[in-house]
């Protein structure tokens, strides 16, 4: 199917809201509502249901979800906003990416927790996965996030100057589209020099004097900046020493942050199935939804504004290698 997205690409023609019909669905279904309405974009539904195909459902529980998804449906319908849907049979991460390109949506919305017994996102969920491996935007919904859209107003983006941490600008200044007020967008770097004890001394391991890093890349974040600037958005950088999960942590509250964006490795299979240690922690501990975009590469480049040394100590957004 075509999208509905005009030619500049300034908002989203169709937002995919993967649910499973829990209450954590439901604070992603909040988010899908608010966005759709805000982007004028039509909200595509999936359901997985675990199987092989949908025959092998018994007739009494495909009724019910045929039920619930239809309530989703006329719930969108009555609020205005043109929405389709559908269930699938199959591994919900599988059946959501096929739905993906079936809507040609682009941006994926799923709750962080299903059913599952774990309090916090974890390797091996849905959403893990799906983070892992979406080809588009994915926004991770966290039970009591709801209404953080309606009243968008601060959008904090690592930015480790990786392919990723590049894509989550773009994906943060689309999320801001057409809001009807100014959503600042905080551009953050965190960089970490490590240390090593010596006799009781402590000492980088390598002799890089962390305010030029600070220096370069604050520098490397005003030229991000400018073009954001230019566009009419209120942009302010923010670059910290420390380590960079909570540093995002650290600022993201300071900041009020409504939405964190962040990149995040899209590694697979059995040499690193994590999407990247710091954006799993940012996951697993955020007080709002999180944008992550996929890193599809194994490397990362460029890595930092600064020189080859620096390179080597700093830690990125993307996860510890």
């Amino acid at each position: 199917m075509t999208s509905n997205a005009p030619k500049d690409g300034s908002s989203y023609g169709t937002i995919l809201l993967a649910t499973d019909f829990s209450g954590h669905s439901n604070a992603a279904m909040s988010c899908a509502m608010e966005l759709a309405k805000v982007h004028g974009a039509r909200l595509a539904f999936v359901h997985a249901v675990d199987g092989r195909s949908i025959q092998d459902v018994p007739l009494k529980l495909q009724d019910d979800i045929d039920r619930k998804l239809t309530a989703l449906l006329d719930a969108t319908k009555g609020s205005g906003i043109e929405s389709i849907g559908h269930n699938a049979a199959g591994k919900p991460w599988e059946v959501i990416a096929a739905a993906q390109k079936t809507y040609d949506a682009e941006l994926i919305i799923v709750g962080a927790k299903g059913h599952g017994t774990f309090p916090r996102l974890h390797l091996g969920s849905t959403a893990d996965r799906v983070v892992r491996t979406s080809e588009v935007p994915v926004l991770c919904v966290h039970h009591g996030d709801e209404g953080k859209l309606f009243s968008l107003r601060t959008i904090v983006v690592a930015v480790d100057f990786s392919d990723g941490s590049c894509g989550a600008v773009e994906a943060a200044r689309r999320l801001a589209a057409n809001a009807t007020w100014p959503v600042r967008i905080v551009l953050l770097h965190a960089f970490h020099i490590p240390i090593e004890y010596s006799m009781g001394v402590a000492a980088a391991i390598i002799g890089e004097d962390p305010a030029k890093v600070e220096s370069e890349s604050r520098a490397a974040l005003e030229k991000i900046a400018g073009p954001l600037r230019s566009q009419g958005h209120e942009v302010d950088v923010v670059c910290r020493e420390g380590y960079p999960a909570s540093v995002i942590s650290d600022v993201s509250a300071e900041e009020e942050a409504d939405v964190i964006a962040l990149g995040t490795h899209g590694r697979s299979g059995l040499h690193h199935v994590l999407i990247g240690s710091i954006a799993e922690r940012v996951l697993h501990h955020a007080s709002c939804p999180v944008l992550t975009v996929r890193h599809a590469r194994h490397a990362d480049s460029p890595t930092t504004p600064s020189t080859q040394a620096a390179s080597s100590t700093v830690s990125t957004t993307d996860g510890e290698t």
